[in-house]
């Protein structure tokens, strides 16, 4: 769920990361709301995605939200 801020980026509401937020100059790096930190977005292949968590230092695989 996006929610957009006016001149400073869009916040998305994931089911399993919590709050995100980025903007389009840091994309594809985000703020993940829950650990105060910031994480990177690598790629996105069969139904998972691909992060960096610099706070933990670990990879982390998130499948996608099913409707």
């Amino acid at each position: 769920f996006p929610m957009p801020i006016p001149q400073n980026g869009v916040w998305f509401w994931h089911g399993s990361l919590g709050w995100i937020w980025t903007e389009s100059s840091l994309y594809p790096f985000f703020y993940l709301n829950r650990d105060a930190g910031w994480i990177y977005f690598y790629d996105s292949e069969s139904g998972r995605s691909l992060f960096y968590n610099y706070a933990s230092s670990k990879w982390m695989a998130i499948q996608a939200s099913q409707k």
